[in-house]
């Protein structure tokens, strides 16, 4: 099981890096989330929070290799996935981009926290 703990951190991981590339401004982010970002302070927001993705994926993909890290980087990506989950509602009522990252985020939620309930057992 710790191959599947490594997989689903670094599949994680890899994921919430995927969003940087949003920090090279509008146009990169359009192409992510679907959205016009015409409004700087939203921009500036949503650059912003690639950042915190970048620092976010980091963590997952120390914790694939670090087992002592792999409650804390599984219990970050999970609030993370499943707040983004909670927060949009019914994927049906979303646009197709962030639908995908709906479901996306679902199967990660549901990994990480596989994950976590193993390192909780000591089963990491």
């Amino acid at each position: 099981m710790a191959l599947f703990d490594t997989a689903v951190l670094t599949a994680a991981g890899i994921l919430h890096l995927l969003p940087v590339a949003g920090m090279a401004g509008r146009m990169r982010l359009r192409r992510l989330y679907g959205i016009d970002l015409s409004d700087a302070d939203t921009l500036l927001l949503m650059r912003h929070r690639a950042a915190m993705f970048a620092a976010l994926g980091l963590l997952l993909l120390a914790a694939a290799a670090v087992p002592q890290w792999r409650l804390p980087g599984a219990v970050a990506g999970l609030i993370s996935t499943a707040a983004y989950c909670g927060l949009a509602g019914r994927p049906g009522s979303l646009s197709p981009p962030l639908r995908r990252l709906w479901w996306i985020d679902l199967i990660l939620a549901l990994g990480l926290a596989a994950v976590a309930m193993r390192a909780v057992s000591g089963g990491a």
